[in-house]
C-alpha cells in the first residue's frame, strides 16, 4: 500500500488465476486501490 500512496498510479490491471484463494487476494487487492482512489482498468485472467 505504501508504494501505491508514494507511486500516485494513474491507474491498475490485476491479474489472478482462476482459483477461489487468488479470487479473493485479487478482489482485497481492488479494494485497496479503490480506497487510495486509483482507477481500477482491468483484470485479466492468468
Amino acid at each position: 500500500m505504501t508504494f501505491a500512496q508514494k507511486a500516485h498510479l494513474d491507474g491498475v490491471v490485476i491479474g489472478s488465476t482462476p482459483k477461489g484463494g487468488a479470487l479473493l487476494c485479487a478482489d482485497e487487492g481492488s479494494n485497496m486501490f479503490r480506497q487510495l482512489g486509483t482507477a481500477i482498468l482491468g483484470m485479466v485472467e492468468i
